[in-house]
């Protein structure tokens, strides 16, 4: 019985308990019950078998009776005398046909004695030229613990070496067309998943001299040691590093741990754009004592054109302006009411307004008079009356 597959048949055999002899003829009394993994009796949705011979009777199993990974059947008859079983009683399923199990048995047969199946390739799983094909593979561990796949390398050899043909990929892996991934590798989650539980994990050992992890292109290739290309839209980023919950996680970190190593180095060796020229340090050095408020840069302008008295003149000419609209109230070609503040009579007298905005932008005229209580200017005439909102400057 195969587990959770649908199609499959169950054969119970019925006998006369007075003399042992095979029951025949009984079909429309035979009914049985399924126990799946243990659990409450439940009828088999055939209700009835069909009858072979001899007293043996058949029932459909649907895929969802046999969807357990130890399935008990009691059948029984309504009449008197009349003793049915199971052929067998209780299956323990698994999730291979008959034909997958004998091409792994072949497959896997190390010494390589037996005959190679009839369909399939090579018959053996040793030495240099080794085969192994199966439709699916599927190493779930269990054990509490326990690793699904170890591969081990003896001495200088391999744990696991893939290698492609004259134009054929060591590993070519292509995820389903709606959501499935060619690879799809996820760190375990939940109590006690801590930063050594990754979903890839690239170790060298610590007494060798290579890499975790090389991409090489030899001559006289035309590729990319590792290419990462991101999809056509506009969130399909080529690498997306992000960090996790953690306040001080990184989403991508290079890190130099000896003296004259580099963290992150770029090197520039054909005609293309020198990115290791830019002095990371340098700009790192400049810009480590800027100060910020509310997310801008807070900074002090120390010369113009490399002379220091015209930003100081700069300085002294903005700090003299003031800014204001115009309001409701009177508007005219000659007076203004202003969102001013300043309560002093003529503050402004023979200073210069400017419009900002409006019909009057750009355009200026002398203040002749400044009212402090209701904020009203008297200038000399310009072509137009401001409207309220139209912005202003004085100097």
């Amino acid at each position: 019985m195969q587990k959770n597959v649908a199609g499959q048949k169950w054969v119970v055999f019925a006998f006369n308990i007075n003399n042992n002899n095979p029951q025949t003829g009984d079909a429309a009394n035979i009914t049985a019950n399924l126990r799946i993994d243990g659990s409450a009796a439940d009828a088999v949705d055939d209700t009835n078998p069909t009858e072979l011979e001899d007293g043996y009777y058949v029932f459909d199993i649907t895929q969802a009776e046999s969807n357990g990974n130890q399935i008990l059947i009691a059948p029984a008859s309504g009449t008197a005398n009349i003793q049915v079983i199971g052929v067998p009683g209780v299956y323990d399923t698994d999730g291979l046909t008959v034909a997958e199990k004998n091409q792994i048995r072949h497959r896997l047969n190390i010494d390589g004695t037996q005959a190679a199946p009839t369909a399939g390739g090579a018959a053996k799983l040793a030495g240099t030229d080794a085969d192994l094909t199966l439709n699916s593979l599927v190493i779930d561990n269990t054990t509490t613990n326990g690793t699904a796949m170890t591969l081990l390398g003896d001495s200088t050899g391999d744990g696991l070496k893939i290698k492609g043909g004259v134009v054929g990929h060591g590993m070519h892996c292509v995820g389903g067309a709606s959501l499935g991934h060619g690879i799809f590798a996820e760190a375990p989650g939940g109590t006690g998943a801590g930063e050594d539980s990754d979903g890839i994990r690239a170790e060298k050992n610590v007494s060798s001299v290579g890499s975790a992890i090389r991409a090489i292109v030899k001559t006289p290739a035309i590729g990319d040691g590792l290419k990462i290309t991101g999809g056509d839209g506009a969130d399909d980023n080529g690498i997306h590093a992000e960090s996790g919950s953690g306040a001080a996680g990184d989403g991508t970190r290079f890190e130099a741990k000896s003296t004259n190593g580099n963290g992150l180095k770029l090197i520039k060796t054909g005609t293309g754009k020198d990115i290791a020229a830019v002095e990371i340090d340098d700009i790192k050095a400049k810009t480590d004592n800027l100060a910020f408020t509310s997310g801008n840069v807070h900074s002090d302008m120390k010369a113009l054109n490399a002379v220091a008295d015209s930003a100081a003149n700069l300085e002294q000419g903005a700090a003299a302006i003031a800014k204001g609209a115009a309001i409701a109230g009177t508007l005219s070609t000659t007076e203004m009411t202003t969102d001013l503040t300043e309560t002093t009579n003529n503050h402004y007298k023979g200073l210069v307004l400017k419009w900002t905005t409006g019909a009057l932008a750009e355009q200026g005229t002398e203040i002749t008079a400044y009212d402090g209580a209701t904020k009203k200017l008297t200038y000399t005439a310009v072509t137009d009356a401001p409207a309220a909102t139209d912005k202003f400057v004085i100097n």
